[in-house]
């Protein structure tokens, strides 16, 4: 039900920002594509539909990881093997202080990647709704950082069944 409420809001998303997004959740000790839009115009940065992403070193991953109890961060430390060093748990407090997360892609060069939690009714994230930020160099962007940061975190809000 998720995917079927996502679609038509990243679709909107993807035709102003002219950027592409996609939805992700964890599975298996990775973030896996459920669901990604590809940007309208000629060109951009998109991950394929079924993909499996990694969860410490990927902005999805990172994110998931913050909007998570402890018990389960105990529990994908023990099942996976992901490193939860202090380094890194302060930077999952922190990415849950802010709400999301707007950092340099660890994938990709030049791609600035704005992810946001969906959010159940507990507050913890049960998906991830990621934009891989691609900035024009011929400045044909529909929509600034800002913006998009703006409108991504609006369609996040909207798709959580809890407040944040």
């Amino acid at each position: 039900r998720l995917v079927n409420a996502a679609a038509p809001l990243m679709a909107r998303f993807s035709k102003a920002a002219l950027q592409s997004c996609h939805l992700s959740h964890h599975d298996n000790g990775g973030m896996v594509i459920l669901a990604q839009q590809a940007s309208p115009s000629d060109w951009g940065m998109q991950l394929r539909l079924g993909a499996k992403i990694d969860l410490a070193s990927s902005a999805s991953g990172r994110l998931f990881l913050a909007f998570q109890p402890e018990d389960v961060l105990q529990s994908i430390t023990t099942n996976y093997h992901v490193q939860l060093d202090n380094k890194f748990l302060a930077e999952l407090k922190d990415i849950r202080q802010l709400g999301h997360l707007t950092a340099p892609s660890r994938q990709a060069k030049g791609v600035l990647d704005i992810s946001f939690p969906i959010i159940d009714g507990s507050g913890e994230a049960i998906a991830v709704l990621t934009c891989p930020f691609v900035e024009r160099l011929d400045g044909l962007t529909a929509k600034s950082l800002e913006q998009t940061i703006h409108e991504l975190g609006a369609i996040a809000r909207e798709l959580s069944f809890g407040e944040r």
